[in-house]
Parts: C-alpha cells; sequence; structure tokens
C-alpha cells in the first residue's frame, strides 16, 4: 500500500508540477532574495545578528500559509473536478491565512516540544498532526479542531505516513546533498547556485503534502469517498 500511495503521489506531483511551481515559485524566490540580501547587509553587523536571523525565519512564517494552502486547494480542485487556477488558490489561501498561521505556529511549536522530549514524540506528532491543514482548510474546521481531528483520523494509518515520511526525507535529502556533493568536488561554489540548491530543496519539500494528501485521501476512500489523484 505504502509503495502505491507514493507512486500516487509521484504521479500527481510529477504531471502537476508547472502549476505547483506557477503557485510556490515566486515565493520561494521573495524568501531566498530577501535573505541572501539580509545576510549581505548584515552578516558583518554582530548587534544586529538577533534580527538578521528572525526576520527571515518571519517571512518564511508569514508565506507558509499562503503557498501551502494554496497547493491544497489545488490539489482539492484537481481530485474533485473543478476548474481553478493560481489567483484562485491565491485568494482562497489569502481568506484562511489567519487560522493557518495559528495552526502553523501550534503545530510549530507542540513538535518542538516533543523533539525537546527525547525526539520520538515529535516524530509522533508530526505524523498524528499530518493532516490539520487539510481538515483546516478542506473542512473550515479552527486549528485545535483541525488538530484533534488528524490526531484521531491518523490512528489507523500512523505507520503508512511514517513510512512515506521517511522514505520522502531519504531521497530528498540524499538528492540534495549529492547535488552539493558533485558541486564541491567539481569545485564550482556561488551565491547563485546555493540559492538555486534552496529553492529546489524547497520545491521537493511540497511533496510532503502531496503525499499527505495522497494519504488523507485514501483515510477517505476507506470511509466510502471515491476518486484517485492524477
Amino acid at each position: 500500500m505504502l509503495n502505491q500511495l507514493l507512486l500516487d503521489s509521484i504521479k500527481f506531483f510529477r504531471n502537476n508540477l508547472f502549476f505547483i511551481l506557477k503557485i510556490s515559485l515566486p515565493m520561494f524566490i521573495v524568501i531566498e532574495a530577501f535573505d541572501v540580501w539580509y545576510v549581505h547587509n548584515y552578516i558583518l553587523d554582530q548587534t544586529k545578528l538577533t534580527s538578521k536571523i528572525i526576520l527571515p525565519i518571519l517571512l518564511g512564517m508569514m508565506l507558509y500559509p499562503v503557498y501551502t494552502a494554496s497547493l491544497i486547494f489545488y490539489i482539492d480542485a484537481i481530485i474533485h473536478d473543478r476548474p481553478i487556477n493560481v489567483m484562485a488558490c491565491w485568494r482562497a489561501a489569502l481568506v484562511r491565512w489567519v487560522p493557518m498561521f495559528v495552526l502553523y505556529v501550534m503545530y510549530g511549536v507542540v513538535v518542538m516540544l516533543g523533539v525537546l522530549a527525547f525526539i520520538v514524540p515529535g516524530v509522533v506528532f508530526i505524523v498524528r498532526f499530518a493532516f490539520a491543514e487539510f481538515n483546516l482548510l478542506l473542512d473550515q474546521r479552527g486549528p485545535i479542531s483541525a488538530m484533534n481531528v488528524s490526531r484521531e483520523q491518523t490512528k489507523d494509518v500512523f505507520w503508512l505516513v511514517l513510512g512515506g515520511f521517511l522514505v520522502i526525507t531519504v531521497v530528498i535529502h540524499g538528492f540534495y546533498y549529492g547535488l552539493i556533493l558533485l558541486f564541491q568536488v567539481a569545485n564550482v561554489t556561488s551565491q547563485i547556485i546555493d540559492s538555486l540548491l534552496n529553492v529546489l530543496l524547497a520545491v521537493l519539500y511540497l511533496f510532503y503534502i502531496v503525499f499527505s494528501y495522497r494519504v488523507y485521501h485514501y483515510v477517505q476512500e476507506s470511509a466510502g469517498k471515491i476518486g484517485v489523484p492524477t
């Protein structure tokens, strides 16, 4: 079952990559460009070292709900055969920006506390709350309700989600660090290459969302709903 879910996710990601890039790439470029600019201007100013770290993180946090929600709305539209465009995805995401941001912060805090508690609880929280964003956006739930429902939904698919996340993590980071090693061996280094690799990694991370939705949809299928991501 895990193999099939991963293959379905790969097929969807490949077939819809152009649209996924249209949704997310502009924001990834903004985040990376701001980070490079800020580091270049303040890296030598120790009095502004804290703000140098915080401001790029804040920008990423502010844009995360937009590109994540946009992708989720797009996937859901494709599944249910509804026409949608980039602007419609962005508008729908902005409407739910506040609850998505609250959920993002809550999720981050819970996972961080879990990681501090000997790591394993953090991994468990990552899996158990994997469907929270779908519940919040697609079922119009509040952040707490979305997390509680996700905890129930992932009971029977815990190992599927965990196994998928582990495979995805190994493949993505193996590919990413393989590219870094390749450039190092070729003695090719530049800020442009570093930035391109960072943007590439951000795009690849979207596959977690695609896979999570596929498992979420599998849970719905098991409850009697039909339709497979294509």
